[in-house]
């Protein structure tokens, strides 16, 4: 019941196990921290299971919990500085080719995040801050949205700190608002289509660098008009300036 290491010590089978498990953590890439900010949501898409679990009254649904600004920074604070660990662990000539394939990220999620823009702004504030203090070169927060609250304020606080964006847009607004609705069953298309307009015409290197859609295929969707609006929106085979 005895192993040899790669010195010919006799080990335990429980040392071995905890030498791969040191091994492992002191060369794990952290590679990204997601946040959510809140469970709650002004939409309410039909296919969306806290929306189901709503109208059952059962599970997890929509409500008002979020994230405290403390609990956020201790999770901001760990995540870099694990990330610092790592980087410092790599050749130096070596970094720069890391951090481009593999930059500090961290993920701003709900709920729908927008509902919590004032802690989104100052978080993102402090992780651009804190990653600057521990000599980070290269930090990429990232926004998931539903696009209905986007404003030319929140837009240019984005652009500025190099905010990575992935606005849920589903297609055409014949389709998206069969499901993608708010409360009072209204559809989101109008209002999203509108600021995505908003940024391609007023940040156009931005919306083709750090933009994504995030669709989702529903079984009620005609697909043949979901392909057709994404490809009128292409260019050089991004969608909407989107790979």
């Amino acid at each position: 019941n005895m192993l040899l290491d790669r010195q010919n010590t006799r080990i335990t089978p429980e040392d071995f196990i905890s030498n791969v498990v040191r091994y492992s953590k002191q060369r794990a890439i952290p590679r990204k921290l997601t946040l959510e900010l809140t469970e709650d949501c002004n939409l309410r898409c039909k296919y969306c299971r806290y929306t189901i679990n709503e109208s059952r009254k059962k599970g997890r649904y929509h409500n008002s919990s979020a994230l405290s600004y403390d609990s956020a920074v201790v999770a901001i604070d760990n995540y870099l500085q694990s990330y610092k660990s790592f980087i410092d662990t790599i050749p130096v000539q070596l970094i720069g080719l890391f951090i481009k394939r593999n930059p500090a990220v961290i993920g701003f999620y709900g709920g729908e995040a927008l509902l919590k823009k004032e802690l989104l702004m100052e978080l993102i504030s402090y992780s651009v801050s804190k990653a600057k203090e521990l000599g980070i070169l290269s930090i990429r927060p990232f926004v998931t949205t539903n696009g209905t609250l986007l404003t030319s304020d929140i837009i240019k606080f984005f652009v500025d700190n190099n905010v990575y964006l992935s606005v849920s847009l589903d297609g055409p607004q014949c389709e998206n608002d069969k499901n993608r609705v708010y409360k009072n069953g209204d559809g989101s298309f109008a209002q999203v289509y509108k600021s995505l307009k908003y940024i391609q015409h007023n940040y156009p290197e931005y919306y083709t660098s750090s933009i994504t859609i995030q669709a989702v295929a529903a079984p009620n969707y005609d697909t043949d008009n979901v392909n057709n609006f994404f490809l009128e929106m292409s260019k050089d085979n991004l969608y909407a300036g989107i790979n």
